[in-house]
């Protein structure tokens, strides 16, 4: 995400998109690449929020169908460009939901994978084959840390109060 700048900025690079998604569409009202609307729409998802992606799903259809009534001389019948602009509204619509359901899913999944089982008293870990672990082991097995033994200042006070009783 860092490649496209600060967040509140991203928006922008989606409706530049769009636009020229829009302008190459408008090259001729015979031949649409309507699979090209779906690319900002799951960028804008992604990235953002499915609501952007809900906008920018609307808004480039829309601007299709008023070409296709305004401004090309397109010989179809007055049904033909708004059932293809419902038929797009939806499909984009549908994408742009998914893909911020998905996105969600994926953070969720990325907290859950930042969760480990630890033992209360002991301080062992358990891990993926439901085995009980010593910390150390656990992690120098995944990280490879090497844990050097001591005592903290607080322990070694307390050692030596209780040895010297």
């Amino acid at each position: 995400m860092k490649a496209f700048g600060s967040k509140k900025f991203l928006p922008v690079y989606w409706i530049i998109l769009s636009v020229i998604i829009l302008i190459a569409n408008h090259s001729d009202p015979l031949y649409e690449f309507p699979l090209l609307f779906v690319i900002p729409v799951l960028l804008a998802s992604w990235f953002n929020s499915q609501w952007w992606g809900l906008a920018l799903g609307v808004f480039m259809p829309l601007v299709r169908l008023y070409l296709a009534l305004n401004v090309w001389d397109v010989p179809s019948t007055l049904v033909h460009p708004f059932a293809n602009a419902s038929i797009r509204i939806f499909v984009l619509a549908c994408f742009a939901l998914l893909t911020g359901v998905l996105r969600r899913q994926q953070d969720r999944i990325k907290a859950m994978e930042g969760l480990l089982p630890i033992c209360h008293n002991c301080k062992r870990i358990r891990d993926d084959n439901n085995q009980w672990q010593p910390l150390d082991v656990y992690l120098n097995q995944r990280v490879g840390t090497v844990f050097l033994q001591g005592l903290c200042s607080d322990c070694a006070r307390d050692i030596t109060s209780q040895l010297s009783k």
